[in-house]
Formats: C-alpha cells, structure tokens, sequence
C-alpha cells in the first residue's frame, strides 16, 4: 500500500510542475462571462486574470481595462477585445482614447443586441469594428464558440487541456454561414437607425 501511495505521488509530480509552471508564467487563468439573451454573453464586470501572460482587467461596467470613462465606444469581435496575448493598455481602443466593448467571437447579430441595451449616456460616437470574417458570423451564444465553460478553473492545467481540446481538436461550429448574411446587414442598420435616434454617431 505504502509504494502505491508512493507511486501515486510521484506520478503526480509532472501535473503539479506544470501547474506552478503555469501560475509563474501568468498562463492559464480564466475569464468568467454573464450570459443574457440580446446579447448572447460578455464579460462579467470586476475581474482580472491572466491567460496568456499578460494581466487582464475588466471593468465595474464589463469593458476591457485600462480606459473607464470616453465619449467612445468601440464594439466588435476578438480583433476589438485584443485577444488575451496583447496587454490593456496597447489595444488599439486604449490607443485611440476610447473604451473597450469588444467580446471575442461576437458576430453583427450579437453587437446590435448589446447596442439596444447597454447604457449609452454620455457616448458620442460608436465604432463598429467589422473583420470580414464576421460578416457571414451567427448569433453567437457562450456554449457555440470556443468558450467551453463558465466558472473560474481552480487549476490552470485544466485552462490548457480545455484551450488544446476546444481551441485545436474539437470540430468547431460553423462561422460562415451564407444565410446570416441579410440578418447580419439587418443588424447594422438596426443599431445605426437607434444610435442615430439617440444622437450618437455610428462608424463602421
């Protein structure tokens, strides 16, 4: 029994290496997002972590850090969040001075339907960053995309299988789908028609 335990505890060696490895290197830490149906999900606020070696901070109103207060909101998909291997203050909405609401794997459908209900008071001007390969891009929910869970990971170990398992080796859902193209048009002019009734300017 005593060289089972042994045995057990030495095979253990390996995980627990990787772990501290992980927690050293800033690697593996994991984001936690709320879920609402206009919008399909975001980031909750008030939180920092770091997944790929830089520090990330969400704020108390769920934008990505650094800049809390700006007369403009910049909206988008992954390429707007900045991805979690760029730090706050060098993405490119931090760069020009306005506040960070973009959500990695967002599609149109799901930044009209956060337009519609985020509080919008004091924003000026909206920019809608649109890479073209979100133009064919779904309604996104948390469970479709890549995000495979919605709890903080005690262990950044399980943060790396998950990343290797839904990011690399599970099939992943269909982001081009022809027949979102009239609904993801649609949405564009949805959101510009509100935000020009409320007097804020859209650029896309």
């Amino acid at each position: 029994m005593k060289h089972a335990f042994k045995l057990a505890g030495l095979a253990l060696i390996p995980f627990i290496l990787l772990e501290v490895g992980l927690r050293v290197a800033g690697i593996g830490g994991s984001i936690v997002y709320e879920e609402h149906p206009a919008y399909g999900y975001r980031p909750a606020p008030s939180q920092r972590f770091s997944t790929l070696g830089h520090p990330i901070t969400i704020l108390t109103n769920g934008y990505r850090g650094p800049i809390e207060t700006s007369d403009t909101l910049f909206v988008g998909d992954s390429v707007t969040y900045g991805t979690a291997a760029i730090p706050d203050d060098t993405v490119f909405p931090a760069l020009l001075g306005g506040m960070n609401a973009g959500v990695n794997g967002w599609g149109p459908q799901n930044i009209e339907g956060f337009l519609a209900v985020a509080d919008l008071d004091g924003i000026e001007r909206v920019v809608w960053v649109l890479p073209s390969c979100d133009v064919l891009r779904p309604f996104m929910t948390l469970r479709e995309g890549l995000i495979s869970t919605n709890r903080r990971m005690l262990l950044r170990s399980e943060y790396l299988m998950r990343f290797l398992w839904y990011g690399l080796l599970r099939p992943h859902p269909d982001l081009d789908d022809p027949n979102e193209f009239e609904s993801n048009v649609a949405a564009v002019l949805s959101a510009y028609e509100r935000l020009h009734e409320s007097g804020i300017e859209l650029l896309v």
